[in-house]
């Protein structure tokens, strides 16, 4: 499992993935069998429909953006809360889809409050800033339409 975060304060540009996803929460057992208490859970998925003739650029942006974020963790670049973050960041692509666009969900799980979850900052901070710039501009240029987020409550 992969995820990217940082201390610092989130942005809100969705195309360079920054999220405000408001928190979720489980209902966990205690120990004592009398009493319950709310444990929070919290993640987040953001929908990129990419257009079908885009898959393989998508992709390959993946990939260079996981490279970026695993250099950093390599070198030492990330402190520990980031390294730590970034595993549970996950792609996962649609089966079966046909048409003119396949679905991708970015899947951080669990998803840490107050973290950057920038493409831009990590590729930045990882290729610098002008291929960073060409990265950010494939990744748009495979999109269909906005990415938008998928929230729901885990009971």
């Amino acid at each position: 499992m992969r995820r990217f975060a940082s201390k610092r304060p989130m942005k809100t540009t969705i195309l360079s993935l920054l999220l405000l996803i408001p928190s979720l929460s489980v209902a966990a057992e205690s120990e004592d069998a009398a009493e319950n208490k709310q444990v929070a859970a919290k993640i987040a998925m953001f929908t990129n429909v990419v257009k079908a003739d885009k898959i393989a650029d998508f992709e390959a942006f993946v990939s260079t953006f996981r490279g970026a974020v695993e250099g950093l963790i390599k070198d030492g670049k990330l402190d520990a809360e980031e390294a730590k973050a970034y595993e549970g960041f996950r792609v996962i692509k649609q089966d079966g889809a046909s048409g003119d666009s396949v679905t991708y969900l970015f899947v951080m799980d669990p998803y840490v409050a107050d973290s950057s979850y920038s493409l831009s900052e990590y590729l930045t901070r990882g290729l610098g800033k002008e291929k960073a710039g060409e990265q950010l501009a494939i990744f748009k240029s495979c999109l269909a339409g906005p990415q938008t987020p998928f929230l729901g409550t885990v009971q």
